[in-house]
């Protein structure tokens, strides 16, 4: 694997590492330790990693080296297992997520590859729960 480049956070560098290679890490914190988890559809870096109400995450966007990914992947911590869930408008990395306070996610910014992106997207986890992927692209709405 190549060596990272750029300037990162430290969770950022580890998470990063972690999810390149699809196979992921999660951390027992009454044990201070990392622990093996499940693996994520798709292998991703420059991502945005938001944390829900219900404590899952919700990781959107990013890169895996070759091109760039709409996708957005839920984790959920008690049973170490990854799910897709809808994909955004646009691909994007380099961007944020943002809980909002009535639980759903503005995703913002970021870049496509070959442009700056200036629109943001709204991620409703409550839309997505119990819900089939073929309905998943409502889960994320664009912003105007």
């Amino acid at each position: 694997m190549p060596p990272l480049r750029g300037s990162f956070r430290k969770s950022t560098v580890v998470l990063m590492f972690l999810v390149l290679s699809v196979s992921t890490l999660g951390y027992v914190e009454a044990a201070g330790i990392w622990s093996p988890t499940g693996s994520m559809s798709t292998a991703r870096m420059d991502y945005t990693a938001t944390r829900l109400s219900d404590g899952r995450m919700l990781v959107s966007g990013g890169s895996n080296g070759v091109g760039n990914s709409a996708s957005a992947e839920i984790y959920n911590p008690a049973l170490g297992t990854w799910s897709l869930t809808g994909s955004m408008s646009i691909p994007r990395y380099y961007h944020t997520g943002t809980q909002l306070s009535d639980g759903r996610v503005l995703v913002a910014g970021g870049h496509t590859g070959s442009s700056v992106v200036a629109s943001a997207e709204i991620y409703d986890p409550a839309l997505a729960l119990g819900r089939l992927l073929l309905r998943a692209k409502m889960f994320f709405k664009l912003l105007k």
